[in-house]
């Protein structure tokens, strides 16, 4: 059988394209599943990361406000803790909490889920 060259570059046009269709498909389905794990990873390890660095800083600044005023002249910590600085410490630890339920929240590994719910509850003591 013989075909005119006309027909052969219409077949071959069509080939190609049909070629390149079946590869567009498969690399928008690649890009969607990388896209999944992407996701996935900031979801799964930076969001909660970036919720519990939060939390390291509440925690330290706190810290810091409270060991400068344990160079006063005050002699146990429920003298320290009384009036407006007991509301800054429930206000802060309150805030810390609500860091670490929602790295709780996300889907975490079981270690880093039995660390972080370790710090919950002297935290939900102070609360």
């Amino acid at each position: 059988m013989v075909m005119s060259i006309n027909l052969r570059l219409l077949v071959g046009s069509f080939i190609f394209a049909l070629l390149t269709l079946v590869f567009a498909a498969f690399s928008y389905d690649s890009q969607l599943v990388s896209l999944d794990l992407a996701r996935k990873l900031y979801e799964g390890g930076s969001a909660p990361l970036s919720r519990l660095e939060i939390a390291k800083e509440k925690t330290a600044e706190i810290q810091s406000r409270f060991s400068s005023a344990a160079g006063e002249s005050i002699e146990n910590d429920e003298d320290r803790l009384q009036g407006e600085r007991a509301g800054e410490v429930m206000l802060a630890a309150s805030s810390i909490l609500s860091d670490i339920r929602q790295v709780l929240s996300a889907d975490v590994s079981a270690d880093l889920r039995r660390a972080v719910g370790a710090l919950r509850y002297p935290l939900s003591r102070i609360e």
